[in-house]
């Protein structure tokens, strides 16, 4: 805990003179505010129902860009199916549905982009590299 503790500044370490208080700052701190987990994995051969359930009303273009990953990642595309769902998850139009969807799915194409990577695979050890570069 000392270890946390320094990280935090002098000033605010001790705010109200006890060490309660600052016990109880550095446990805010460490866990955070909440108690929503992030999403849940789901295996690729699921995927595509998930995305396409959360897509089914989306308007046509995004609609579309949802079936480009969705084709992608069944074909073994997985490092294509990466870079749409980056460009997907950018749009500022979607729901919070469709949100959770693409980052259940993008789970499960990192684990086959290892997989991928791991074999050999230049495109997928690519998009992992893109990946880690963008986080």
């Amino acid at each position: 805990m000392d270890i946390f503790l320094r990280l935090i500044p002098s000033r605010l370490r001790n705010p109200l003179g006890s060490s309660s208080a600052t016990g109880l700052l550095a446990v805010a701190l460490l866990t955070g505010c909440g108690d929503k987990a992030g999403p849940q994995a789901i295996s690729i051969e699921t995927a595509p129902d998930v995305v396409n359930n959360a897509f089914a009303t989306a308007a046509p273009d995004i609609k579309q860009a949802a079936d480009k990953v969705v084709s992608r990642a069944a074909a073994g595309d997985y490092a294509g199916s990466y870079f749409s769902l980056e460009a997907l998850s950018s749009n500022p139009d979607l729901t919070p549905e469709q949100r959770l969807s693409l980052a259940q799915t993008q789970l499960a194409v990192m684990e086959k982009l290892n997989e991928a990577a791991e074999q050999g695979d230049e495109r997928a050890a690519q998009a992992i590299q893109t990946h880690r570069a963008r986080k």
